[in-house]
């Protein structure tokens, strides 16, 4: 939520609703290994290849094909005519001035190695908000205003702390049914629809549900996570399984009618859970 008459209208932009922090440091590393290594992996490249030695382009399916050999009279003159030169091609020529004047120096330092200091003026480049931006980018030169403290209250400091784990994670590799003596065996269900994948009984860690009111009276985790088991029995963790943003029960017949979010869209998943507001009750509400 962006600070001013914006945050308070609750006005968000959908590109910055999807480049959070994760996704915008990715973007920039995988531009840095572009411009280092060609399109590899490597470091967080977006191709498939690894080719991890600096300016050896020949393990990439591509690579940035600009080049300006040194042909000016001074260090200095040569870094004006790289820089402007970048300016042109990735900004239309808005890089401010003392944007210039950093990613000069920072070529000509790296200089008599011209593609080296090439390769340092496109990185920096690509972190100045002229490249992530189409208007003109007014520098006001004023240092933002700084932020009164509120006064603490005398009440004892709580937060939930929201850890988001943008990998992937398998719940039923975690926390799996065991002992369900109600009306359904619950891990005969989980082994019909797991099969190959599915956690034998006999490895899983035991964990005590009898005092919940949950179908079965003995849950497992497993057994490369005996932490969560200790922290779990030492009453530190609670599970919350099969949660979700759901808005009203529905059915796969009707859910794209009756559900505001797309199910099957992992942005879209991500945002509602950081959102923490399926139900639309307060606006500009979330998490960090």
């Amino acid at each position: 939520m962006p600070d001013g008459r914006p945050g308070e209208a609750t006005l968000v932009a959908p590109e910055a609703a999807i480049m959070d922090m994760p996704k915008t440091v990715g973007f920039l590393n995988g531009m840095f290994s572009l411009v280092k290594y060609g399109l590899s992996n490597c470091n967080g490249g977006f191709g498939a290849f690894n080719g991890c030695r600096e300016g050896i382009f020949s393990r990439g399916v591509g690579h940035l094909a600009f080049s300006m050999p040194y042909n000016e009279a001074s260090d200095d003159d040569q870094a004006e005519a790289v820089v402007s030169k970048l300016s042109t091609l990735l900004t239309s020529g808005r890089l401010s001035t003392s944007n210039k004047q950093v990613i000069k120096s920072a070529y000509i330092k790296k200089l008599p190695d011209a593609n080296a200091a090439l390769r340092m003026a496109q990185q920096l480049i690509l972190t100045t908000p002229e490249f992530h931006t189409t208007n003109t980018v007014k520098l006001s030169g004023q240092k933002r205003e700084g932020t009164t403290s509120q006064q603490p209250s005398a009440k004892p400091y709580r937060a939930i702390i929201q850890i988001m784990l943008y990998g992937g994670c398998d719940s039923f590799n975690i926390l799996v049914p065991h002992t369900c003596t109600g009306n359904k065996d619950m891990y005969q269900e989980y082994l019909q629809v797991r099969q190959d994948i599915a956690l034998p009984k006999e490895s899983l860690l035991e964990i005590d549900a009898a005092s919940s009111n949950q179908i079965c009276e003995t849950f497992g985790v497993h057994p490369n996570l005996p932490t969560v088991e200790k922290m779990y029995d030492d009453g530190d963790l609670l599970f919350f399984s099969n949660t979700g943003v759901l808005t009203k029960e529905t059915d796969k017949y009707n859910f794209v009618k009756d559900e505001v979010t797309r199910l099957f869209s992992h942005s879209s998943q991500q945002f509602e859970t950081e959102r923490v507001d399926p139900f639309e009750m307060s606006h500009g509400t979330g998490i960090l």
